[in-house]
């Protein structure tokens, strides 16, 4: 009857209410989470193409460092087993271009410190010795006897290799990682947006439940309240009819 549709109704109501509560509280974390790791799988892309910029460039200055410091090797190697001093080797055209391009090595930040100051003091050696036209023994050992100008460039060349190595394990490694971070946040980000999708969909319907019970609800209770007024009326007139009735009887009985 009327009463145990308005009691259903009204359960309806109350139930889709706090759906829609607990849903609208979902879409307010899902949308969060979502915002949250998009600014973050952001931050770290940026991130990750900074390093990569920073490599590229590290990279580049390593390999000139590298292909200058072995052509110097093979300049100096060449023309010393042809017999000439270390000062005619220096001073050939060839090996001019190869001292400008080690004067731009010595500034490197790929070339540790120590090296560059005894490759300094070796050219500047070089330079005094052509001036003077020091013995050749002089001119090919360095200040302090330790190694020759040829041991030194072999040895920065070692070392440029070994950096390059180690920023390409370098570069190798942090691109993994971000690769690693990058699927995980996008993976997230695809489950919590597919996730948000289901809970809008659900929302929408609980809504549209609430609100055709809540029509439905006073269409009946405005019914039932007519019913309950017309069956009051009723039961007034039957009483005025009933005493009515008893009156008119006792009126006869008089007579």
């Amino acid at each position: 009857d009327g009463r145990n549709q308005v009691d259903s109704l009204t359960a309806t109501i109350e139930k889709a209410t706090a759906s829609i509560q607990e849903l609208d509280s979902k879409i307010e974390k899902l949308t969060a989470a979502v915002n949250q790791n998009e600014a973050d799988l952001s931050a770290a892309t940026e991130v990750r193409h900074k390093e990569h910029e920073d490599y590229l460039a590290n990279d580049k200055e390593l390999v000139e460092a590298i292909d200058t410091l072995q052509r110097a090797i093979a300049v100096l190697e060449k023309a010393l087993k042809k017999g000439s001093s270390l000062i005619q080797a220096v001073a050939t055209p060839e090996m001019q271009g190869v001292m400008r391009s080690l004067s731009v090595i010595i500034d490197a930040a790929s070339v540790g410190s120590e090296s560059k100051k005894k490759l300094a003091a070796l050219l500047q050696a070089q330079d005094e010795d052509s001036m003077t036209q020091a013995p050749e023994a002089a001119a090919y050992e360095t200040h302090d006897g330790s190694s020759s100008i040829l041991d030194l460039l072999g040895d920065m060349l070692d070392k440029a290799e070994g950096q390059k190595a180690d920023a390409d394990k370098a570069e190798m490694t942090s691109r993994f990682e971000f690769e690693k971070v990058k699927q995980s946040l996008t993976n997230q980000i695809a489950f919590d947006n597919k996730q948000l999708d289901a809970s809008r969909k659900g929302l929408a319907q609980q809504r549209e439940v609430k609100a055709t019970s809540e029509g439905d609800l006073e269409a009946t209770t405005k019914e039932l309240n007519e019913d309950i007024k017309y069956d009051g009326e009723t039961h007034d007139d039957c009483e005025t009819r009933a005493e009515e009735w008893d009156v008119s009887m006792k009126e006869r009985a008089q007579e």
